[in-house]
């Protein structure tokens, strides 16, 4: 993408969500379709796609009157291999560098998500309830304070993050890939400045591992009463496995 892309699209949104993901696959659709249900309308989406997935999106017929009214943001990433690198360590060098955050459109506000993410629709709160924060995730769990420093806000995969509070901390305080590219962010955006949200309001934001009653989203529903996230929560049944029926590993929280 050039920066003249970047720069004309962003006159058009005030914010943007972001997903990366070079698979081929319904679910990607499905959780497109899912954001842009739940975002202002003058947000757009920017899916950062390999050469393998390329054709199967624009011959998309359910993503096709968002890619022709630039809605929806096509740019093409060289993808990972488990072989030379695997997801996690990928995401964790692409979202702490600035060459990739040049390539996100213009825009302040960029909610990035994946698969395994969805807006809930039973939830009262929406997106424009969270627009202060610089960064939010859902918490992480009590039983991870000391391997976060005490920081428990908050996981990555479905997050609401500034994009000059981004890019300050990483010219301020290079990552070190010594942890998740998340809890860096969570634990040291403040050293620039930035607003990482208090836990009672992440708890609000987004749901991942422990469950909380009216989140606006949920990450990674694991292994959980899947028939009780899906009164909560009806879209999980976007995500694998689906709602089906498992033993719950732990209690619901409101």
């Amino acid at each position: 993408m050039t920066s003249k892309l970047v720069t004309s699209e962003s006159n058009l949104f005030s914010g943007t969500g972001v997903i990366i993901e070079f698979r081929t696959t319904n679910y990607l659709v499905a959780i497109i379709l899912n954001v842009f249900h739940n975002i202002p309308s003058n947000w757009s989406i920017q899916l950062f796609h390999g050469p393998s997935n390329y054709e199967f999106v624009i011959n998309s017929r359910s993503l096709s009157h968002f890619i022709i009214t630039r809605r929806l943001i096509l740019t093409r990433l060289p993808e990972y291999t488990q072989a030379n690198q695997g997801r996690h360590a990928y995401l964790n060098h692409i979202l702490t560098n600035t060459s990739f955050w040049e390539l996100v459109i213009n825009v302040e506000k960029i909610l990035f998500f994946q698969l395994d993410t969805t807006f809930c629709s039973n939830s009262p709160y929406k997106l424009s309830d969270f627009l202060e924060w610089d960064y939010i995730g859902a918490p992480w769990p009590y039983s991870w304070t000391n391997m976060t420093g005490g920081s428990l806000v908050g996981n990555g995969g479905f997050s609401l993050r500034s994009r000059s509070k981004t890019l300050a901390l990483i010219k301020t305080i290079p990552y070190n890939k010594s942890i998740y590219e998340d809890l860096y962010f969570g634990k040291y955006m403040p050293l620039v400045g930035g607003k990482v949200a208090p836990l009672e309001i992440a708890k609000k934001f987004s749901s991942e591992g422990q469950h909380y009653v009216n989140s606006m989203a949920i990450h990674k529903p694991f292994g959980d009463n899947y028939g009780q996230i899906c009164q909560l929560c009806p879209e999980a049944n976007l995500i694998p496995p689906f709602c089906r029926h498992q033993r719950p590993p732990y209690e619901f929280s409101a």
